[in-house]
């Protein structure tokens, strides 16, 4: 059984995303909603971003194990598709 993912292009938070004010849920029942990022001062928030990266599910886990598991399937998948690419000829290797 073939099991087929679809990838979405997630691009990084800026620092000013993570400085917003958080928004409530519409529904308190909505029980996905991410975690909560509260910083008390830009260099905090900084500091996070710069740790964690932008993306959202390293940056809003915020825990070491989250971003090593994150970089590394990412890597993975990049490389995996790079290896693809090279094998059928991609696009990035035509004149």
């Amino acid at each position: 059984m073939w099991i087929d993912f679809l990838y979405y292009r997630l691009h990084p938070f800026t620092l000013r995303e993570l400085s917003a004010t958080p928004v409530e849920p519409p529904s308190a029942a909505i029980s996905d909603t991410p975690p909560r990022l509260e910083f008390r001062d830009a260099a905090a928030e900084l500091t996070h971003l710069l740790k964690f990266g932008g993306f959202p599910e390293p940056c809003l886990a915020g825990t070491e194990r989250t971003l090593r598991r994150w970089q590394r399937q990412r890597f993975e998948r990049v490389f995996r598709e790079d290896i693809r690419d090279v094998e059928l000829g991609g696009t990035f290797l035509s004149p």
